[in-house]
């Protein structure tokens, strides 16, 4: 009797409302929960493949960097990390553009391939920024960079692209030439003996 009276007010509607009982009412919450599963499924799989291209790129570039530099191919992974640490913090348009911008730092000789990450970081990111603000190429950013410090009129590497990037914001780039500049009279600057402040103040 009781057995007949449960099954009974299982097929009974609940509260009252419109619609079957309570099997009828988990039936049709199947499709919902299914739907949902779905899409969280479909997430975590996205997520897992955009992290194994990530990890792939950096493999790459890593790779890629420790062949063109001469570096230990034991630094490989280490410096395909900071290319794509460099790309998280949103410099670059991709993993594979950040490693050149860390190849023209390395062919310019700013900083060593062994050096701390932070510090190739650092150097890098500062690179890829006056490359986007003057139109500038990596290459010709850490050129004219390398250039200053050699001839003294800066005296560190972050000097000279901290005054490269000032010298943009003073609107001494207007004519697209300040890099070109920098380049070819860094030694006619220094042999006045001038600092790069005051050099900047002739142009």
């Amino acid at each position: 009797a009781q057995a007949s009276q449960l099954a009974e007010s299982v097929k009974k509607p609940t509260g009252g409302g419109k619609g079957g009982g309570l099997i009828d009412s988990l039936i049709g919450d199947i499709p919902k929960g299914a739907a949902a599963a779905g899409a969280l499924g479909l997430a975590a799989c996205k997520m897992m493949w955009d992290g194994l291209q990530a990890e792939w790129a950096e493999d790459r570039v890593g790779g890629l960097l420790a062949a063109q530099t001469g570096a230990a191919s034991s630094a490989a992974e280490g410096l395909g990390n900071v290319a794509g640490d460099i790309f998280v913090d949103n410099f670059g348009s991709s993993v594979e553009e950040v490693g050149q911008a860390m190849k023209a730092v390395f062919d310019n000789k700013l900083i060593d391939t062994g050096a701390a990450e932070s510090d190739i970081a650092a150097i890098t990111e500062k690179v890829i920024t006056l490359s986007q603000v003057t139109g500038e190429s990596f290459d010709r950013i850490s050129s004219a960079t390398s250039r200053m410090v050699k001839t003294g009129i800066a005296g560190s590497v972050s000097e000279a692209m901290d005054l490269i990037g000032h010298a943009q914001e003073a609107g001494l780039n207007a004519q697209g030439d300040l890099i070109d500049t920098l380049e070819e009279y860094s030694t006619k600057f220094r042999d006045l003996c001038l600092n790069g402040q005051e050099a900047l103040g002739l142009i």
